[in-house]
């Protein structure tokens, strides 16, 4: 005779990261917040916009000034990426623009995003309603932190 004793381990605990990113996941699409990355480089806009989706957002995409203030026109973003320099247009003015179009309540929040920093570009970000820059390349997590940040604060005000 054969006897066997099976033990049935518990199953693994997801990593720290996996539970952060469902963690971030659920609030996204909780708080069901709209996106908008605005960049000529079409390759890098659908890049980001991936990203973003894989985080649980709904992402649109602009590649230039005019695209953008007619996607906000048309919608309500929570939080705008916004390339540095964009055809016609830098993007602390497009910012500037954008908050113009915008009633009070539905200014969206702004993060630029720079090759380099550099040449007053912070200050004028920053007096623009630019409150944060990002480096290129942005990477998943820099989304994520950025995203989590502006979750915290849309939460606050409603």
């Amino acid at each position: 005779w054969w006897t066997t004793t099976w033990r049935l381990r518990p199953p693994p605990k997801p990593s720290t990261t996996q539970t952060a990113t469902r963690n971030h996941n659920l609030m996204a699409a909780q708080r069901r917040l709209r996106v908008l990355v605005v960049d000529d480089d079409v390759a890098a806009c659908l890049v980001i916009q991936r990203m973003l989706q894989g985080l649980g957002y709904d992402c649109d995409i602009a590649h230039d000034s005019q695209d953008a203030l007619k996607a906000v026109s048309e919608r309500t973003y929570s939080i705008v990426f916004l390339d540095s320099y964009l055809p016609r247009c830098e993007g602390w003015r497009l910012a500037m623009d954008i908050q113009s179009l915008c009633c009070e309540l539905d200014v969206p929040k702004f993060v630029g995003m720079v090759t380099l920093k550099g040449d007053g570009m912070e200050q004028r970000c920053k007096e623009a309603g630019i409150s944060k820059l990002l480096s290129k390349p942005i990477g998943r997590q820099d989304l994520a932190t950025m995203t989590r940040m502006y979750i915290g604060e849309t939460h606050c005000e409603n």
